[in-house]
């Protein structure tokens, strides 16, 4: 998109699918966000051209994604339970899923500190 509002280009999208949350990699070169276009709501990265499409997660309540300043993980909140939500990483290419918070409270918005 240009400085003025022109130039728009869709990436991603469908009518009647929730497409939210976008991050981009530090280098520009991928986007992370979350999206429900395959049942449940599930973490995805992309490229920044909006090919290549890949789900990172197969659990859903996946909320909020955050690149690590070195682009290698992603922090991201996971609704658990129906009821609390707490910070979760994944490596960029979706391996080495953890939990990083067990509270009794909503962790909401993850953010790596650059």
């Amino acid at each position: 998109m240009s400085a003025n509002g022109s130039g728009i280009t869709k990436l991603i999208g469908a009518p009647g699918l929730a497409f939210f949350a976008p991050a981009y990699s530090p280098d520009g070169t991928k986007i992370a966000f979350v999206s429900d276009m395959s049942g449940p709501t599930l973490l995805y990265v992309m490229n920044a051209d909006g090919t290549g499409v890949t789900p990172l997660t197969s659990t859903s309540g996946d909320k909020t994604p955050s690149w690590s300043p070195d682009g290698k993980k992603i922090a991201f909140a996971r609704m658990q339970g129906g009821s609390l939500v707490q910070v979760w990483s994944i490596n960029a290419d979706g391996s080495n899923l953890a939990p990083l918070t067990q509270t009794n409270t909503w962790e909401l918005t993850p953010a790596y500190s650059h």
